[in-house]
């Protein structure tokens, strides 16, 4: 059965020719190519009726094909439905069942998943077979994907009405709140030495420094017990749900993985793990929208197991990610730091318009060569140097990029909307002094409330602060804020007072916000003793 959905329809018309599409699907003639091919199991087609009508009131053409009993039946069918030059989006509906690639799949409920064999991973134990559904993209056999594949892994018509209700609410959300400027980033203790552990903290640190704009604020949670973003070890797991009920854009997690759980902390058999499947029901947000999750660790998207993976329980929770990316085996820590700084450049530099744009746009620079790209090889420049110190298969960092490629799954809709902020542009003197009132002007998209605030580096913690406090410090960075009303866009002035104890590089990071729109803006000011 193959179904296409017509693109520049109103949501109304949209879900009028789709129920009439699901139930008429034989008088349906083969079409032009579309811009999203949906792979849907049968019992899936009603409940999916809403998503495809949303889609098609974006302006999305869609095709819907049916689920088959093997991965190469679905490939064929995707690559009969998709055009390389106008296929953006595969979205697979359905979960999928170890061992049943190859014919003995439901198509009913499932669709199938590919495999490879595993290379640079195989000598750390991983299963001879990587489960992926990325290359389903790869519509010319290239071994690039020209379009990327998400899989929502439902297992009944409830699960997915009921995620398709939640991109609804996300998607239409107006709370223009701190939450769209928040990263939350959590990461575990390698334990097996400085290679892993180095690499861990590689990531954790570059991700601050020197990935997310200066605008964006980080909040991180660390298990190395000597960190200061570490709360305590018996207060580790609170605090990550804690951070998580504030709402965030991004919530990351660097450490070790297993199918149904995150690292334990302290690593010992007492130790409690970060998080598990037991814990999804305690992902609750205070009023925020859901966050995107990337888990950079081993076995935690293995969506083809016999019990749901932590990624899928993380997914389908009602108050749990909009979408996850996580890895299906062994991942390692090159090829992890690779898939983040990818995907943070898709979301913050270029700035996409779904986030399955920014994921396709990771995976194409993973398996880009540096030497082919001048601009790629000198931001590579720093991990790939790291790497080739510490990496355990620094001999082929290629390689390894490529097979993340197959390891990295995108479980949600990829054709989920990023909504970006706009900017305001500030105009403020590169240095002041401690006391000194800061004359601040800019000017503003939108009118609004405009909040402008000082910052400090994350994790400067200050001189002689207390044990119980340091965590607290390290991640509150916040110095001085003032909030005005803008009646109109355009230019705006403001006065904000230094406080006599700031001082050092700083960054003022300006946020306006309305019922419609929101912007942010932001600039560094040098702070010297008077």
């Amino acid at each position: 059965m193959d179904i296409q959905i017509p693109n520049r329809l109103g949501w109304f018309a949209g879900l009028l020719i789709v129920v009439f599409s699901v139930h008429r699907a034989a008088a349906v003639e083969p079409a032009a190519a579309a811009d999203a091919v949906v792979v849907c199991p049968t019992e899936f087609r009603d409940a999916l009726t809403p998503l495809l009508a949303r889609r098609a009131a974006d302006g999305l053409s869609l095709r819907v094909v049916d689920s088959a009993a093997s991965a190469a039946e679905v490939q064929q069918r995707i690559g009969q439905a998709a055009d390389p030059e106008k296929t953006r989006f595969i979205v697979l509906v359905g979960d999928c069942a170890i061992g049943r690639s190859d014919g003995d799949s439901n198509p009913q409920y499932e669709v199938p998943t590919l495999h490879r064999a595993a290379g640079v991973t195989a000598a750390w134990g991983t299963t001879p077979q990587l489960p992926g559904d990325t290359f389903y993209g790869d519509l010319d056999a290239d071994g690039i994907p020209e379009a990327v594949v998400g899989r929502i892994p439902v297992d009944s018509a409830e699960q997915l009405s009921a995620y398709i209700r939640r991109i609804a609410a996300y998607e239409d959300s107006t709370d223009f709140g701190a939450w769209r400027q928040r990263v939350l980033l959590t990461a575990g203790v390698g334990g097996f030495g400085f290679l892993a552990d180095a690499a861990i903290e590689s990531v954790t640190r570059s991700m601050i420094t020197g990935s997310l704009p200066a605008s964006t604020r980080t909040h991180v949670t660390y298990a190395s017990p000597s960190s200061p973003f570490n709360p305590g070890l018996d207060r580790f797991h609170e605090a990550v749900l804690q951070q998580y009920a504030r709402g965030a854009r991004f919530w990351v997690y660097a450490g070790h993985g297993r199918v149904t759980e995150l690292d334990r902390v302290p690593q010992t058999a007492s130790g409690r793990a970060v998080l598990t499947v037991h814990d999804v029901d305690r992902l609750q947000l205070n009023g925020a929208p859901p966050p995107i999750a990337l888990m950079l660790a081993c076995y935690t998207g293995a969506f083809d197991a016999n019990q749901d993976c932590l990624a899928e329980q993380m997914l389908l929770a009602d108050e749990g990610p909009i979408a996850v990316l996580a890895g299906s085996r062994i991942t390692l820590p090159y090829g992890n730091a690779a898939v983040a700084t990818g995907l943070i450049r898709g979301v913050y530099e270029q700035r996409s318009e779904r986030l399955g744009d920014a994921w396709l746009a990771s995976l194409r620079e993973l398996a880009t060569l540096s030497k082919n790209d001048p601009e790629l090889n000198k931001r590579r420049a720093v991990i790939d140097t790291l790497a080739g110190l510490i990496s355990p298969t620094a001999a082929d960092l290629p390689a390894e990029r490529r097979e993340h490629m197959q390891l990295y799954n995108l479980l949600g809709d990829p054709m989920l909307r990023l909504q970006h902020p706009e900017t305001v542009s500030l105009d403020v003197e590169g240095k002041a002094a401690q006391g000194q009132t800061l004359v601040v002007r800019g000017q503003t998209p939108l009118a609004g409330t405009l909040s402008i605030a000082l910052h400090r580096a994350i994790g400067s913690v200050p001189t002689g602060t207390a044990a119980d406090e340091r965590y607290r410090l390290a991640n509150e960075t916040e110095i001085t804020r003032l909030e005005i009303d803008v009646d109109a866009a355009g230019p705006f002035q403001a006065r904000l007072a230094i406080p006599e104890q700031a001082a050092g590089t700083l960054h003022l990071v300006a946020h306006i916000k309305n019922a419609d729109r929101y912007a942010v803006g932001d600039a560094r000011i040098l702070v010297y003793a008077r």
